[in-house]
């Protein structure tokens, strides 16, 4: 698994693929946070980690990248598989920014709907 400051090299140089149009509104930037993070609905036997998140706040939007999840989920990863499974995360994020700021909620509803699928798993 790449470091800290390499995995925040790699996400700097992700997020410059996208137009610049993408960034309007996110006031807040892409911020690395070196944590891992459970989502509130995780099992002890099967944990479910938040990779990145899009945070509407007070002060503005951002997108928050968890290296710690990164790090508990993808550890065995190579290189370039790892830039592929951030690449898909920050295009992610950014979708839930765009469709925010169109006043549409389709990425929220499938998010929704896989939470439900790890959750039904676990009544089964």
């Amino acid at each position: 698994m790449i470091t800290f400051d390499e995995f925040g090299d790699l996400a700097d140089r992700l997020t410059e693929e996208l137009p610049e149009e993408f960034f309007e509104g996110l006031s807040g930037g892409v911020i690395l946070d070196q944590g891992a993070k459970r989502h509130e609905k995780s099992r002890p036997n099967d944990p479910l980690f938040i990779l990145g998140e899009y945070r509407r706040e007070g002060i503005g939007c951002c997108i928050v990248l968890y290296y710690g999840s990164f790090r508990q989920v993808f550890w065995s990863l190579s290189g370039s598989e790892l830039e592929q499974k951030l690449r898909g995360i920050i295009r992610h994020e950014f979708r839930h920014h765009m469709e925010y700021r169109a006043c549409v909620a389709d990425l929220e509803r499938e998010d929704e709907d896989r939470l439900m699928g790890y959750c039904f798993e676990q009544d089964v």
